[in-house]
């Protein structure tokens, strides 16, 4: 019986083994992301799904060889350009083999391709980039030549320079642009006739130093040695593609910081930022083979490093990006082409020689849905899809956003400003709190104004001797004034800032110094960072709790001090000075007062400033720690009895031994790490040995 049962368990195992081995493979483990506001890749559902691998052989047109570009026209037909077979094969929108162009009709004669390497139909023709044969050949669908665009005369194109058309596309004026192998100038553009029209579109080239300086070097050289010089050359582009609105979108290979992307006007100039297009964290950097956008703005670039389609809205912004590496459904060896017809997304793989068809998924269209509605200024309207997207993913960040735009633009900034910070976008954020601070002084700036003069009044009064209560005023200032030592103390802390001559020569002479006093502005001064770091409004707080910690920045601080009394206080033989160990804590205390005060100011002003206002923030910090530093030089000065330039090489020396210290401190901990590992090594060791 126990033979049987085991036998039956077996017997069901390999079944299920030889089953899975059959099912279809899922758009599962594509591994779909995006990224947060901070920059880090987040997993995301599935924005597409493969419904379709279009090979050769099932569409009924035979193995592609080398397919290198293909488009889709209106009917959602797509022609492929199979470059290792030399010709352009038509699929229908089923993806049914319907024409081979192999053989075309010029002036009655016979003419074939070589190497066609790019392809676009539309107003009734095909245009082919016949890329061995040094041509462009425009047709009409039945395979009559109208016209071949050849190698321009004009000397506005270098003629040592060959002629190698590749990618090509058309705007609504028939008018052609062709990007040409070697050719840095931007796209080669004909006009409707065929003549040469110049070169559209150029990357600039970045101004570096290394720039500079071989510029200024070409000014004082020679012929032979200006040509012994780099040559600094612009990124040529990669891929081109245009809209229905005759944009033009090109992207480039490679760059400093990998591949980019870009949207030109008429006159070339790229209206989208190109750093809106860069991918982070990846150990390979993206190479984008090609764009394509389609007809609702979305813009799709083809990683071929990194074998990813990320798809971009019409402001540049990434929505997701998707695709995998591999032979497998929905894998991509070489991708080399991307097209769109609708929603649905094609890829070209040059190495499997086969379309890949993807279709968005419920999580894909509600985002795509809720952008257009935003990029259409239908704010209303892209909040309930974006609702749909956080059902589907909470952690979307993208649908926080999207709604908090929507609700800003609909006057609604209060709830905005909640959704914005839940995507944790700061600059959105803040235009939200423009507005709804904007409101509330608006409302209630009167009464803050009239309740600000009363206030003024009213302590003029007191401190008139005319008010009933003037005695016990008087009596209640008094007593705060001087019958509190600790009070007297605190009060001549403040006096040294003010009057930091008088104070230091008065604390050196009369030693009026206090520890207790000094000791508590050092905890007040680690508080503040602790706070500024911390607390700080939503829009100025950078801490990232996974880079540290508020004990260690508060240990820290107070570490620091320590540390820069002591350093001092050890070279006072040195420099010949007499002063004590306290006056020298005292002092530095004391000089750290406007220092504090700005942490606590920061921290306050975070919360009513904007991200545009920082400036004020950086002001007032940066004039309190220059008053800090002046602080500390009269005081350094007056208690070491030094003269100007002595203090500075002092306080310079200071500084070293502090680094110098810091960095016996960072080794000793090391040390001792390394042996307490080593003593849990050889314990576990012998109690493995022994036991």
């Amino acid at each position: 019986m126990m033979k049987k049962k085991s036998f039956l368990k077996s017997l069901i195992c390999f079944i299920l083994i030889i089953c899975s081995l059959y099912l279809p493979v899922s758009a599962e483990g594509y591994n779909s992301y995006t990224y947060n506001i901070s920059g880090d890749a987040v997993a995301s559902p599935d924005a597409y799904y493969v419904e379709k691998v279009l090979t050769g052989v099932e569409a009924g047109a035979g193995i592609y060889s080398s397919p290198s570009d293909f488009c889709l026209d209106e009917q959602g037909n797509m022609y492929i350009a199979d470059s290792g077979n030399n010709r352009i094969v038509c699929l229908d929108s089923s993806g049914m083999f319907v024409k081979e162009y192999s053989e075309f009709i010029l002036s009655g004669s016979v003419t074939t391709l070589s190497n066609p390497t790019g392809i676009f139909v539309g107003y009734g023709k095909m245009y082919i980039s016949d890329t061995a044969n040094a041509r462009i050949i425009v047709s009409d669908l039945a395979g009559n030549v109208i016209r071949v665009l050849s190698k321009p005369t004009e000397s506005l194109y270098p003629q040592n320079m060959a002629f190698s058309p590749g990618r090509i596309v058309v705007d609504s004026r028939e008018k052609v642009y062709v990007l040409c192998d070697g050719v840095y100038y931007g796209a080669v553009t004909y006009d409707s006739e065929g003549k040469f029209k110049g070169f559209f579109g150029c990357n600039e080239i970045p101004v570096t130093l290394s720039l500079i300086a071989d510029y200024a070097w070409r000014k004082i050289l020679n012929y032979n040695q200006r040509s012994q010089l780099d040559r600094y050359l612009p990124i040529s582009y990669s891929s081109i593609d245009i809209d229905a609105d005759n944009f033009i979108y090109v992207c480039t290979a490679s760059g400093d910081k990998g591949a980019t992307a870009g949207k030109l006007n008429q006159k070339g100039s790229n209206i989208l930022s190109e750093a809106t297009f860069y991918e982070t964290g990846l150990l390979t950097k993206n190479s984008y083979s090609d764009v394509a956008s389609d007809s609702r703005g979305f813009i799709n670039c083809l990683d071929r490093a990194n074998r990813r389609v990320l798809q971009y809205d019409a402001e540049g912004n990434l929505l997701f990006a998707f695709g995998l590496q591999g032979s497998r459904k929905g894998g991509f060896i070489e991708p080399c082409a991307v097209a769109t017809f609708g929603e649905t997304v094609y890829v070209l793989d040059k190495t499997k020689c086969s379309v890949t068809k993807f279709v968005p998924t419920e999580f894909g269209s509600a985002v795509r849905t809720a952008t257009d509605y935003y990029i259409q200024g239908q704010f209303e309207l892209a909040i309930e899809p974006w609702k749909q997207v956080m059902e589907i993913n909470s952690g979307y960040e993208n649908a926080y956003l999207g709604i908090g735009k929507s609700l800003y633009f609909s006057g609604d900034y209060e709830t905005a400003a909640e959704y914005f910070e839940i995507a944790d976008n700061k600059e959105w954020n803040s235009k939200a709190f423009k507005e709804i601070r904007s409101v509330w002084l608006h409302k209630y700036f009167v009464y803050f104004l009239v309740g600000f003069f009363v206030l003024v009044a009213g302590l003029l009064v007191l401190n008139s001797g005319r008010c009933p209560i003037n005695g016990k005023w008087n009596d209640f200032k008094d007593k705060f004034r001087y019958h509190s030592k600790e009070n007297e103390k605190f009060r001549f802390a403040l006096h040294t800032v003010f009057h930091p001559v008088d104070g230091y020569i008065e604390l050196r002479e009369k030693r009026r110094s206090s520890v207790l006093t000094a000791s508590v502005i050092f905890v007040l001064t680690a508080l503040g960072m602790m706070i500024d770091v911390q607390y700080s409004g939503f829009r100025f707080n950078t801490f990232d709790s996974r880079a540290g910690n508020l004990i260690s920045i508060g240990i820290g601080t107070l570490l620091i001090v320590v540390m820069f009394v002591v350093a001092n206080w050890a070279l006072c033989v040195l420099f010949d000075s007499e002063a004590r160990l306290k006056d020298i804590y005292c002092c530095t205390a004391y000089s750290l007062i406007p220092f504090t005060a700005s942490l606590y100011i920061s921290t306050v002003l975070s919360y009513v400033l904007c991200t545009d206002e920082a400036m004020i923030m950086s002001l007032i910090s940066g004039i309190c720690m220059f008053w800090s530093v002046l602080l500390m030089f009269f005081s350094f000065k007056e208690i070491h009895q030094y003269t100007i330039s002595k203090t500075i090489i002092s306080l310079l020396c200071t500084l070293i031994a502090l680094v110098l210290v810091a960095f016996l401190l960072f080794m000793m901990f090391s040390l001792m790490q390394q042996m307490i590992s080593f003593v849990k090594m050889a314990v576990s060791e012998l109690s493995y040995r022994f036991s």
